[in-house]
């Protein structure tokens, strides 16, 4: 009797876990910057282990150590250089730009080791990339240029943009992308052969953030329309996924190891993903309220990691590789359910322990009986 009454109480917690498991949500956790309205932008992930990201308003560079939760800030050369954009290459070194100070920066968070390039190039950088074969890729706005860094003479190549004034930049080893939001303008260059091809998006559409999958298709934010933008680059095909917010104020994109796209909802203080092979959106909001999320970034571990600009946060998501389409909340019961899952499961648990109570009850002789069988 004792085995069976173990048996049911494992099939009821059986049960309770598996439910429980199913319905389990996202966490998004946050961490206070430690200087007061730095105002972070960019956001960089080196292999999970470091987040690096813009500390705007202050000059500084903040470098989060994943493991135990420490965050360094480092000082730039200039009380004026407002970092804007940063990117991790291979080694684990941060390449940042200034707008003001028109600076490429390259820091070594663990010796704090600067060295700054001031280009001579029209005004400031609007953006930078690490290309995965060590290039290192400028965004020039005000220019209407791309380029690339020489680290040794601190000279930069330009690639004319004709015309358009490149925001956010994405490279891989074939095309470097950047959006045009003045204009409503995507397109893609070729280093090797400087062929340059436009998409003309719809008016005011206006491309923000720009990724790119594993396929090499771009991923685009359109603040505008309040969408995401799919573009295959050999067919030229375009398919766009309204976001489920209206005006949200999409503005970063990233996408994951997984495939999946991620997305910052700035008005609506929400995070958002796209699961490309359920062709589903999904919404988690952002435990501090108007905090403003912009740039996103995803490690190589699937964690997604973002800024709040407002809310003078670093926050992340967990959970990525276990999600459903159900849409998630950081409150309403116990880290990993919902109000309506923790009620279900409430549930689920009484109606298995009265079972094995019942059970257990209806197996034990009664007095009379055990007099009789006597």
């Amino acid at each position: 009797m004792t085995s069976r009454f173990l048996r049911l109480a494992s099939v009821s917690l059986l049960w309770l876990c598996l439910i429980g498991s199913v319905r389990c949500e996202i966490s998004i956790s946050e961490i206070s910057i430690p200087t007061a309205n730095s105002s972070p932008s960019g956001v960089s992930v080196w292999r999970g282990q470091t987040v690096f990201f813009c500390e705007s308003a202050r000059a500084k560079i903040g470098a989060l150590d994943v493991s135990s939760g420490a965050i360094k800030e480092l000082n730039l050369p200039s009380l004026q250089d407002d970092p804007v954009a940063v990117s991790a290459d291979s080694a684990g070194l941060a390449w940042v730009v200034t707008n003001l100070t028109n600076t490429v920066i390259r820091i070594n968070s663990s010796s704090g080791e600067l060295k700054s390039w001031t280009p001579q190039v029209h005004e400031g950088f609007s953006d930078i990339k690490v290309a995965p074969n060590g290039l290192i890729w400028l965004a020039n706005r005000a220019g209407t240029s791309v380029g690339t860094l020489d680290v040794n003479t601190g000279l930069i190549k330009e690639f004319s943009a004709q015309g358009m004034k490149p925001f956010r930049i994405a490279v891989d080893m074939q095309r470097v992308w950047f959006t045009d939001p003045d204009d409503d303008k995507v397109a893609f260059l070729v280093p090797d052969t400087l062929d340059l091809t436009t998409f003309t998006l719809s008016p005011g559409s206006k491309p923000t953030a720009i990724a790119l999958d594993e396929r090499g298709f771009a991923w685009v934010a359109l603040l505008g329309l309040n969408q995401i933008l799919e573009i295959n680059p050999g067919t030229g095909e375009t398919a766009s996924r309204n976001i489920l917010t209206p005006e949200s104020g999409v503005y970063g994109i990233a996408v994951a190891p997984d495939g999946s796209v991620w997305f910052t909802e700035a008005l609506a203080n929400k995070i958002g993903r796209f699961d490309r092979g359920r062709d589903e959106l999904t919404e988690f909001m952002v435990p501090t309220p108007s905090s403003f999320p912009t740039s996103i970034a995803v490690g190589s571990d699937g964690r997604a990691w973002f800024v709040e600009e407002t809310g003078n946060k670093l926050g992340s998501v967990a959970g990525a590789a276990t999600l459903t389409s159900s849409t998630g909340s950081t409150s309403g019961g116990p880290e990993g359910f919902s109000s309506p899952t923790l009620w279900l499961v409430v549930a689920v648990a009484a109606v298995g322990c009265a079972g094995v109570w019942a059970y257990y009850h209806k197996r034990k002789p009664k007095p009379k009986q055990r007099a009789k069988d006597r």
